[in-house]
Protein backbone atom coordinates (compact mmCIF):
# COMPACT_ATOMS: atom_id res chain seq x y z
CA UNK A 1 0.00 0.00 0.00
CA UNK A 2 1.56 3.44 -1.09
CA UNK A 3 1.60 6.46 0.95
CA UNK A 4 0.42 10.02 -0.85
CA UNK A 5 1.74 13.25 -0.20
CA UNK A 6 0.51 16.58 -1.19
CA UNK A 7 3.85 18.72 -1.02
CA UNK A 8 1.95 22.01 -0.84
CA UNK A 9 0.01 21.00 1.95
CA UNK A 10 2.53 19.44 3.65
CA UNK A 11 0.34 16.18 4.87
CA UNK A 12 -0.65 13.33 3.55
CA UNK A 13 -3.57 12.73 1.26
CA UNK A 14 -6.09 9.48 0.55
CA UNK A 15 -6.89 9.61 -3.03
CA UNK A 16 -9.66 8.03 -4.65
CA UNK A 17 -7.93 6.77 -7.66
CA UNK A 18 -4.07 7.82 -7.72
CA UNK A 19 -3.46 6.86 -11.64
CA UNK A 20 -5.87 9.48 -12.42
CA UNK A 21 -6.13 12.08 -9.72
CA UNK A 22 -3.95 14.98 -9.34
CA UNK A 23 -5.07 15.23 -5.70
CA UNK A 24 -1.18 13.89 -4.80
CA UNK A 25 2.42 14.62 -5.58
CA UNK A 26 4.03 11.93 -4.75
CA UNK A 27 3.87 8.61 -3.53
CA UNK A 28 6.05 6.36 -1.19
CA UNK A 29 6.17 2.43 -1.11
CA UNK A 30 9.12 0.79 0.92
CA UNK A 31 11.74 2.35 -1.17
CA UNK A 32 9.92 3.50 -4.27
CA UNK A 33 9.19 7.15 -4.97
CA UNK A 34 6.74 8.00 -7.33
CA UNK A 35 5.75 11.52 -8.96
CA UNK A 36 2.47 12.62 -9.95
CA UNK A 37 3.39 12.36 -13.65
CA UNK A 38 3.98 10.20 -16.64
CA UNK A 39 3.42 6.35 -16.19
CA UNK A 40 1.95 7.61 -12.52
CA UNK A 41 -0.55 9.54 -12.80
CA UNK A 42 -1.68 12.87 -14.64
CA UNK A 43 -0.15 15.89 -12.47
CA UNK A 44 2.32 16.73 -14.89
CA UNK A 45 5.40 16.31 -12.36
CA UNK A 46 9.24 16.27 -13.23
CA UNK A 47 11.86 15.85 -11.50
CA UNK A 48 15.97 17.38 -11.96
CA UNK A 49 18.05 14.95 -10.00
CA UNK A 50 21.12 17.02 -8.27
CA UNK A 51 24.61 16.10 -7.18
CA UNK A 52 26.71 19.07 -7.55
CA UNK A 53 24.97 21.77 -5.27
CA UNK A 54 24.52 22.02 -1.64
CA UNK A 55 20.86 21.24 -0.32
CA UNK A 56 20.68 24.53 1.98
CA UNK A 57 22.27 26.81 -1.22
CA UNK A 58 19.28 26.17 -3.92
CA UNK A 59 17.01 29.05 -3.61
CA UNK A 60 16.64 28.87 -7.76
CA UNK A 61 15.16 25.71 -9.68
CA UNK A 62 18.57 25.07 -12.02
CA UNK A 63 17.49 24.61 -15.75
CA UNK A 64 17.71 21.23 -16.99
CA UNK A 65 16.66 17.86 -18.62
CA UNK A 66 13.73 17.08 -15.67
CA UNK A 67 11.95 13.92 -16.15
CA UNK A 68 8.83 12.35 -15.22
CA UNK A 69 7.77 8.47 -14.21
CA UNK A 70 8.27 6.11 -17.41
CA UNK A 71 11.42 7.91 -18.19
CA UNK A 72 13.82 6.04 -15.64
CA UNK A 73 16.41 3.85 -16.78
CA UNK A 74 16.07 1.14 -13.73
CA UNK A 75 13.50 -1.61 -13.18
CA UNK A 76 10.67 0.68 -12.15
CA UNK A 77 10.91 3.66 -14.79
CA UNK A 78 10.84 5.84 -11.77
CA UNK A 79 11.82 8.78 -12.25
CA UNK A 80 13.17 9.38 -8.43
CA UNK A 81 14.68 5.73 -8.47
CA UNK A 82 18.40 6.46 -8.08
CA UNK A 83 17.77 8.27 -4.59
CA UNK A 84 19.46 5.48 -2.54
CA UNK A 85 22.37 2.72 -2.11
CA UNK A 86 21.67 -0.93 -1.31
CA UNK A 87 24.25 -2.30 1.31
CA UNK A 88 24.19 -6.47 0.22
CA UNK A 89 26.20 -6.85 2.81
CA UNK A 90 24.31 -5.36 5.56
CA UNK A 91 21.36 -5.20 3.42
CA UNK A 92 20.45 -1.64 4.20
CA UNK A 93 19.16 1.09 2.05
CA UNK A 94 21.21 4.17 2.26
CA UNK A 95 20.36 7.21 0.54
CA UNK A 96 22.85 9.13 -1.66
CA UNK A 97 24.48 12.48 -1.03
CA UNK A 98 22.37 14.06 -3.42
CA UNK A 99 18.57 15.40 -3.89
CA UNK A 100 15.96 16.56 -6.69
CA UNK A 101 14.13 19.59 -7.87
CA UNK A 102 10.55 18.62 -8.26
CA UNK A 103 8.83 20.88 -10.97
CA UNK A 104 5.00 20.28 -9.59
CA UNK A 105 1.70 20.82 -10.48
CA UNK A 106 0.75 24.12 -10.61
CA UNK A 107 4.42 25.43 -11.99
CA UNK A 108 5.86 25.25 -8.02
CA UNK A 109 9.15 23.96 -7.67
CA UNK A 110 10.51 22.42 -4.92
CA UNK A 111 13.90 20.66 -3.92
CA UNK A 112 13.08 17.69 -2.45
CA UNK A 113 15.87 15.01 -0.10
CA UNK A 114 15.72 11.89 1.58
CA UNK A 115 17.72 12.25 4.69
CA UNK A 116 16.96 8.36 5.88
CA UNK A 117 15.24 4.96 5.23
CA UNK A 118 15.07 4.18 8.98
CA UNK A 119 13.45 5.36 12.13
CA UNK A 120 15.68 5.93 15.41
CA UNK A 121 14.61 1.75 16.08
CA UNK A 122 16.02 0.33 13.03
CA UNK A 123 12.36 0.07 11.63
CA UNK A 124 12.92 0.46 7.72
CA UNK A 125 10.36 2.59 5.02
CA UNK A 126 10.01 5.58 7.90
CA UNK A 127 11.71 8.34 5.24
CA UNK A 128 12.61 11.26 6.97
CA UNK A 129 12.20 13.96 4.19
CA UNK A 130 12.74 17.54 3.63
CA UNK A 131 11.69 19.87 1.38
CA UNK A 132 10.52 23.84 0.58
CA UNK A 133 9.91 25.41 -2.37
CA UNK A 134 11.94 27.48 -4.50
CA UNK A 135 12.23 29.84 -7.26
CA UNK A 136 11.69 28.55 -10.83
CA UNK A 137 14.61 28.84 -13.37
Amino acid sequence: IAVYLDLGLKEMVDPNNPTESIDWDMAFMRFNIQVNGGTSGPGGMKVLKVTDSAYDDMTQAPAGDYITDGDGTGATGYAMEDWYDYDSVNHGVIPFDLFYVIHGQDDIYYKFKVHSYYDAAGSPAMLALEWATIDAP
